[in-house]
């Protein structure tokens, strides 16, 4: 009778065990709660940070650099990365450090104010949302893995006054099917545009066609170096006629 009891009291274990285990599973999968609204300020510098919960806005205030973050456990807003949908950059900041908005899941799109001259490594890096974003003639340099895995991101115009671009920079951004890359860059670094797969249009600056492009720059791409259009960069001066039509059809 003892021996029936023990195999009951195993078996009772082992099935709570199983159970724990499921429920742990379960968890690692589940939906992360919308973050509260939160704000603070960045250490060593004038800069100060605030998420609005109701219309899940990230503002970054103030003038100066955005610093690079040694991780992404450290950076000033991490406990609302989850829920923001929209961020807003003052216009008074200059550099975009690296991991600054690394893994925001639910961001769909950036307008990087005029002025910002850098974008560190990994700054957007995994924003599974992202669709859009607007990359001013002030940016000099894009960082190592600064768009990687950018699901979503169906295009990307990088202006002339781009003088590098890190590797990984576009890897894996999967939906990407139109790079625009007027850069005046001396080289295309490893894995830059790696598994873009649906890439379809491939346009870089007549004024780069020798530039030194990594063997594994357009790997698992659906275009490559040699296949991209090379348009001569010009000015001119033009007129423009426009012609307003009212509601009551008379023109003006």
């Amino acid at each position: 009778m003892s021996k029936r009891i023990f195999k009951i009291v195993i078996a009772a274990a082992l099935i709570l065990a199983l159970t724990m285990s499921f429920t742990s599973c379960a968890n690692t999968g589940a939906k992360v709660a919308d973050a509260a609204s939160a704000s603070g300020s960045v250490d060593n510098t004038t800069l100060t940070w605030e998420y609005n919960a109701d219309n899940k806005t990230l503002k970054i205030n103030g003038s100066g650099a955005i610093p690079d973050f040694d991780s992404t456990e450290s950076v000033s807003w991490y406990a609302v990365r989850h829920s923001v949908e929209k961020l807003e950059i003052s216009s008074s900041i200059t550099e975009i450090g690296s991991n600054a908005f690394y893994y925001f899941p639910k961001l769909t799109s950036v307008t990087i104010p005029e002025g910002v001259t850098s974008i560190g490594n990994k700054a957007f890096a995994f924003c599974s949302s992202l669709t859009s974003i607007v990359i001013p003639d002030s940016v000099t340099y894009i960082g190592q893995s600064c768009f990687e895995a950018c699901v979503k991101l169906g295009a990307i115009f990088l202006p002339s006054s781009v003088t590098e671009i890190g590797e990984r920079a576009f890897m894996r951004c999967s939906s990407l099917t139109n790079a625009t890359v007027m850069a005046q860059i001396s080289e295309l670094g490893s894995q830059t545009f790696k598994g873009c797969s649906r890439l379809s249009t491939l346009c870089f600056s007549e004024a780069v066609r020798g530039i030194t492009v990594a063997e594994d720059a357009f790997s698992e791409a659906s275009m490559s170096f040699e296949n991209a259009t090379f348009p001569q960069l010009t000015t001119g001066e033009f007129s423009l006629s426009i012609s307003y039509v009212y509601a009551d059809g008379t023109q003006a």
